[in-house]
């Protein structure tokens, strides 16, 4: 999927520099939005992503007593109507919004209470992520990568949304300006997907993410959902994932599909975890519909 340019949107009231330049797409350089690429200012009351990004903030100080959830829960929802949405990030293109603040709060670079007013700058790379704006200090930056592609699993004909991963980037900056590259990211998952906007924004980094998502691998060029089985540890130690529990009502279907001796990954501490894989296909013809 080709990542959409961002139209530039200009607010007299709010650019220092407008009066000197009128309408342009990038503002300063050497220490105000970088030199690498294009910038863009955007307005949080017309941005859907700026939406996005100011909840995920708030979000990330809040407490969240979720309830326990499980793979045939997630099912549950598909069944019930949520998009299955299937985003492989492999070859994803990126871009970078940073959020830019003079304000009054000693703690606002760690609690973001103000998030909703900051001066929000999209940069076209990392290396035009600058440590002010408009004389506005750097506060918060985002990576977001459009997935390369996005595919409805239940109803392949229906036109699926496009699909952007957004993630907490952490800028090095020298002489006003960002040296750290982006962040590698080529996950594949199956979000549940209940809005309807054109574009969803989510990171699986949210708080609520494994509520909402399946993780994914491909092997062999083909897509699989995984299923943690159990744990390896160095010492010999084997722990178990309660499958009955975790597949619920349909246990001995999923169990019949399950491919239980393609895949493993390395752990923590040296452990090794064992997954269980599902074909997105089998699953859905054989369990979802």
């Amino acid at each position: 999927m080709k990542l959409k340019s961002i139209k530039c949107v200009i607010a007299s009231a709010v650019l220092l520099c407008g009066a000197l330049t009128g309408i342009f797409t990038g503002c300063a350089t050497g220490g105000e939005s970088g030199v690498g690429g294009k910038t863009t200012l955007l307005k949080y009351e017309d941005s859907d992503l700026l939406v996005a990004l100011v909840d995920y903030l708030k979000d990330l100080n809040a407490d969240h007593d979720m309830p326990p959830t499980s793979f045939s829960a997630k099912i549950d929802q598909i069944k019930g109507g949520k998009q299955a949405l299937y985003a492989d990030f492999n070859s994803s293109e990126s871009y970078f919004v940073g959020g830019y603040y003079n304000g009054g709060h000693s703690d606002e670079e760690s609690l973001y209470c103000c998030a909703h007013d900051y001066t929000w700058v999209s940069c076209e790379s990392a290396d035009a992520i600058g440590e002010s704006y408009g004389g506005k200090k750097f506060i918060v930056a985002f990576q977001i990568n459009a997935a390369a592609s996005v595919e409805d699993i239940v109803y392949a004909d229906k036109k699926a949304p496009e699909f952007e991963h957004f993630q907490l980037y952490y800028p090095k900056f020298k002489n006003g300006l960002n040296g750290n590259s982006s962040v590698a990211f080529d996950d594949a998952f199956i979000y549940l997907n209940s809005s309807d906007n054109k574009i969803v924004y989510y990171s699986t980094s949210a708080y609520n993410n494994a509520w909402v998502t399946l993780p994914c691998v491909s092997l062999g060029g083909q897509p699989y959902i995984a299923v943690d089985m159990y744990v390896e540890y160095s010492d010999g130690y084997r722990s178990e994932v309660n499958l009955e529990a975790e597949f619920g009502e349909y246990y001995d279907a999923l169990m019949n599909l399950m491919q239980t001796d393609k895949y493993s990954a390395g752990g923590e501490n040296g452990s090794t975890v064992f997954y269980g894989l599902f074909n997105i296909n089998d699953l859905v013809n054989g369990v979802i519909r």
